[in-house]
């Protein structure tokens, strides 16, 4: 996930990393979290490379990714408890 709970510009990035890290602990056998800063810096308005590398145009994106490296799935912004669920579930069953 990319996000940046501190300074998000959406007030999304907080609750949308909640709301993973609540889910982490029923998948963590089978899944990897990684959450990525967006910001390099805030002060200077350096996003991290990671950001510029996916062409991000804002925060936060939740990108599932298969055990190939192939995005399987993403949502953007705010999500419900369900969609993230529903989108982890099909993640584990590819």
């Amino acid at each position: 996930q990319f996000s940046t709970p501190a300074f998000c510009e959406t007030r999304f990035c907080g609750p949308v990393l909640e709301a993973l890290i609540q889910e982490a602990p029923a998948y963590q056998d089978r899944v990897d979290f990684v959450h990525i800063e967006v910001w390099k810096d805030f002060q200077a308005q350096q996003y991290r490379e990671a950001v510029t590398e996916w062409n991000l145009p804002g925060e936060p994106y939740t990108f599932f990714i298969d055990g190939t490296g192939r995005v399987a799935g993403r949502l953007e912004a705010i999500f419900s408890e369900e969609e993230l669920r529903s989108a982890l579930d099909q993640l584990v069953a590819l």
